[in-house]
């Protein structure tokens, strides 16, 4: 009897521990080049070019997600400095424009994660257990170690779990368009997420960029993406 609940207890660890969750792994972004961009936009030294990241493949391959389940549209943005002076680039002066004039901000690399999986209480705690020959006590304590052997297990899948949000995070946030000065003749790219438009999806947004100089004002580029669903529209004819 007692060998049948040790083999109880095995297969029960075994099942917990096959439903374990992965660790998550970053995967370098391919590197744009400005003929693999599908739509660009000038304006003065100040000429910007946006990817939509819409296919599943491409989401799952780089950030191992699907994001049209949650609403999120990532767009991969290049800038490219065509003049004499520095830009000042700042995420707050991105913002993707809808029709009815409202504005939307990038997100957060917490809002695209989402949030942390909770940690759950540690249950410390030990079974002695005498060999008294009463199959009775053996039943019990092979079940109490069984459920201890099952609590351990998920407590590491938990672990597992806040490894993998935290290493996502990061590769998240290193692919990221971020606060920076881009050079005279530098060329810099990263990806912005937004909250896609529910109405139509992207098609009548338009990403609008502002960079500040020394000199200026500010340069600013608006980038409708409608120019980008007729540049992929078969042409008739």
């Amino acid at each position: 009897m007692r060998y049948v609940f040790v083999l109880w207890i095995v297969v029960l660890i075994l099942s917990v521990g096959c439903g374990s969750p992965r660790p998550y792994t970053a995967v370098s972004a391919p590197l744009p080049s400005a003929e693999g961009i599908p739509l660009w936009q000038t304006a003065g030294p100040l000429q910007v070019g946006v990817d939509p990241y819409l296919e599943p493949e491409r989401q799952r391959r780089v950030f191992d997600a699907d994001f049209r389940a949650r609403g999120i549209l990532p767009l991969l943005v290049v800038i490219h400095n065509q003049g004499t002076e520095p830009f000042h680039l700042h995420r707050s002066a991105i913002t993707l424009s809808l029709p009815d004039t409202t504005e939307r901000h990038p997100l957060s690399v917490a809002t695209v994660i989402g949030s942390s999986p909770a940690k759950s209480i540690q249950n410390e705690g030990s079974v002695h257990i005498t060999d008294s020959g009463d199959p009775h006590k053996v039943a019990t304590a092979a079940a109490i170690t069984a459920f201890m052997a099952a609590g351990l297990a998920e407590q590491q899948a938990e672990e597992t779990k806040r490894r993998a949000w935290a290493a996502r995070g990061a590769d998240y946030e290193a692919k990221m368009l971020r606060n920076t000065i881009v050079a005279p003749g530098a060329r810099i790219h990263g990806f912005v997420f937004f909250t896609s438009p529910a109405a139509r999806g992207f098609e009548d947004a338009t990403l609008n960029l502002r960079v500040e100089t020394r000199t200026s004002l500010g340069v600013e580029v608006q980038v409708p993406l409608r120019e980008l669903v007729r540049a992929q529209e078969p042409s008739s004819g």
